[in-house]
């Protein structure tokens, strides 16, 4: 039901979702931006740890070219048991450099070319 549209480059552009059941008919189609702030955890999600055993591991703010990490922030672990914003930092410390490199980065018509 859901389909990745990739241009010339085998780069994903756009995502297609379309459901025809006589009950449910739905369709719609996103878009999908080059660049992404995010954030991982030491394992990036692939070592079948626990939520308490992440939240006590180390994590990094990335920046994505699609699939490929192309910048990344030091590994940080939370200062004490009250820093719930590590990631919003990270995500932002990201976000900050993408600001700074391609500024029209949440634009998903921008840096194809």
């Amino acid at each position: 039901m859901c389909s990745i549209l990739y241009d010339n480059k085998g780069r994903k552009r756009a995502s297609i979702f379309y459901k025809a059941a006589f009950y449910d008919t739905r369709a719609d189609i996103s878009t999908i931006q080059r660049f992404t702030a995010e954030y991982i955890p030491e394992d990036n999600w692939k070592g079948g740890l626990t939520y308490q055993e992440r939240d006590k591991g180390k994590w990094a703010g990335i920046v994505k070219d699609q699939d490929e990490i192309i910048w990344q922030t030091e590994w940080e672990t939370k200062k004490n048991k009250y820093d719930h914003f590590l990631t919003d930092r990270l995500r932002t410390a990201a976000a900050n450099w993408l600001n700074e490199h391609y500024p029209d980065w949440n634009d998903a018509t921008k840096y194809w070319d």
